[in-house]
């Protein structure tokens, strides 16, 4: 049932953009194809001598173990989410997309590799179906505010389907305080006086210090492989400990991931807005050798966030190599016959790094990282990343719709119902009508994802009417819930898993939530597809049937009793949504149906356009 309560993790780049970034440092073209780069952005190919000694680690890790040379592909340079098959293998460019988000550490990367239901099969494969729907969403007809509305909705599928095959997603997402940037005080203007910040000892763990532990991990593991004629559980050791680096060395291009460090002592909902707001929005990039572009993130990743991006893991993946037996170019120094020179090899054995749980808020940046971090080496490959925002002032900064809120809400509505006076008699009555609503509910930030909607709420309203000539108080209350077959079927969602053919029961109940979060539809039975049409990037009309509903009891205030009931039911809105540092909210123009009875007037039905203005304030 966690997925019900599901809030989803701010990732830096999805597991697609993941893979594809390191593939693309993998493969021998030194860029991707496109006009707007200009020739300084090329990514400087692996030699030829690289790509064997990548290769050599890679089949030894595979041959020493009879598991992992049956679930790890073949060749090294493999991309299994772009051949349109699907996945049979884990390949070493998926690896960095598992780390992390999947795993707490490289010993648990490698667990995770022989597990025994082999589920990262299925976790690709869910990673493939994500990957082929943004491709069909980039190249559709429709404005840019649409497709980012769509490629929002299918990430947030995707990790609802992650979740299905991966029960610890949510626990490693409760606090991932580690993938992101350090922000940078106003002082530190060039690479080494942020490593100095980022890395001392006893600072909060963030990506730069553990990319610099784990590639640091890597280059020693790799070393003493190549020293021990490649031994199969150093190469491995190598492979892991790399992937892992991969992982938070990618993590510091993501948009969300450079800007939403500025909300690391915010609370989860300020950093995890803040991250989706510039994920999708962009921020404009400068890395430490001085070029600039907008830069994006998960899920929306650009050319130009792919190929600054492979620059930097093709650097680092340069140095394995070398560490792994290519040949190396040392000025002074002799090469060693692992290929690194000695003062990089003295360097690497100057200082012994742990492995650190990145799923651990309470995590420290170990002694020894900033001592390391002086080498040439880990220079080379951090200078090619962005620099980091200020930590004053700070960029702006945005609430997520995620988790427990307070909801306030005014609205003002006209209609003109029809009442049966009597038998065969109607008569339509003048209705004008102010409510305020008061309550608290829940969300998981799919309010700000695109068209859908997983906020639930229940709130006490007071009203005031005018109807006909006569005027009525009223009381009651407010409930919006998901559903998937009809209204409040959220409570049946188990049982419909148990008699639906889903694969799992996980499966299943992330099928219906699915379903549940779907922002409109125009029969509450679903058997019409949603309808709703996005006109700019915080305006959109849906139908909305049956999420939401009012129960009033009116009273006569001129005699002083009961005067009868009535029911509103929103069935098609416009919704603007809007969103700052502590409140988000929308403004709705919409049309309800109302019905009831009203003791002078009769029984009554009609529709009624009403303007509401709502805020949610989120529990710190």
């Amino acid at each position: 049932m966690s997925i019900l309560l599901f809030s989803r993790m701010a990732s830096a780049w999805t597991h697609n953009e993941h893979t594809r970034m390191t593939a693309m440092a993998l493969r021998d073209e030194t860029r991707i194809a496109s006009h707007a780069f200009p020739e300084q952005l090329h990514v400087p190919p692996l030699d030829t001598s690289a790509r064997r000694a990548l290769a050599s680690l890679w089949d030894a890790a595979r041959r020493a173990d009879p598991l992992r040379s049956k679930r790890l592909c073949a060749t090294i340079d493999k991309d299994e989410l772009s051949d349109g098959h699907p996945p049979t293998c884990i390949s070493f460019a998926s690896l960095p997309a598992f780390a992390a988000d999947h795993t707490c550490s490289a010993s648990d990367l490698g667990k995770m590799i022989a597990a025994k239901d082999n589920w990262p099969q299925q976790v690709l494969g869910v990673a493939q179906q994500f990957d082929m729907k943004v491709r069909d969403i980039e190249i559709s007809d429709v404005g840019d505010a649409e497709r980012k509305a769509e490629i929002a909705n299918a990430r947030r599928d995707q990790d609802l389907y992650l979740l299905a095959v991966d029960d610890q997603y949510v626990s490693r997402a409760k606090d991932n305080r580690s993938h992101f940037q350090l922000s940078r005080r106003a002082n530190v203007t060039t690479l080494g006086t942020y490593l100095a910040q980022a890395l001392e000892a006893g600072n909060q763990i963030n990506s730069a210090a553990l990319y610099v532990i784990y590639h640091q991990r890597a280059l020693r593991s790799a070393a003493a492989a190549a020293g021990a004629q490649m031994a199969g559980d150093l190469a491995w050791s190598a492979v892991l400990n790399e992937a892992y680096a991969l992982h938070f060395l990618q993590d510091a291009f993501a948009a969300g991931h450079i800007v939403g460090a500025s909300a690391s002592n915010e609370p989860d909902g300020l950093r995890l807005g803040t991250h989706d707001y510039y994920s999708g929005h962009g921020f404009p990039m400068t890395t430490w050798t001085g070029r600039t572009y907008p830069g994006f993130g998960d899920g929306f990743a650009t050319e130009d966030d792919y190929v600054h991006t492979a620059t930097a893991v093709r650097e680092s993946l340069r140095q394995l190599a070398r560490a792994a037996g290519a040949v190396g170019r040392c000025s002074g120094a002799a090469e060693t016959r692992a290929g690194l020179c000695a003062d990089e090899l003295a360097a690497l054995n100057a200082v012994g790094l742990r492995q650190i749980n990145s799923c651990a808020s309470e995590n420290i940046v170990p002694a020894g990282v900033s001592r390391f971090a002086e080498a040439p080496l880990v220079h080379e490959v951090l200078i090619h990343t962005p620099v980091p925002a200020l930590r004053e002032p700070p960029p702006p900064m945005f609430v997520g719709e995620n988790g427990v809120f307070m909801l306030a809400s005014a609205a003002v509505t006209v209609g003109a119902p029809l009442h049966r006076v009597e038998p065969g008699v109607t008569s339509a009555r003048f209705l004008a009508e102010t409510t305020m609503t008061l309550g608290m509910g829940f969300a998981t930030d799919g309010v700000t994802s695109g068209h859908r909607d997983s906020a639930l709420f229940g709130g006490l309203v007071g009203a005031s009417q005018m109807r006909g000539s006569g005027s009525r108080l009223g009381v009651g209350v407010k409930v919006r819930l998901p559903y998937v077959l009809f209204p409040a079927d959220v409570p049946l969602w188990p049982l419909y898993a148990l008699v639906r053919g889903c694969g799992s029961f996980s499966a299943c109940l992330a099928h219906f939530a699915e379903r549940g979060t779907r922002a409109s539809s125009l029969l509450p039975l679903g058997v019409l597809p949603p309808i709703e049409v996005q006109f700019t990037e915080r305006t959109t009309f849906k139908f909305d049937v049956g999420r939401e509903v009012s129960a009033l009891v009116l009273f006569d205030p001129d005699a002083g009793g009961y005067a009868g009931w009535e029911v509103a039911v929103p069935y098609a809105t416009f919704r603007t949504h809007w969103f700052d540092r502590d409140i988000a909210g929308d403004d709705l123009l919409g049309i309800s149906l109302r019905f009831g009875d009203d003791r002078a007037y009769g029984w009554f039905v009609g529709p009624s356009i009403t303007y509401t203005r709502i805020g949610r304030w989120y529990t710190r």
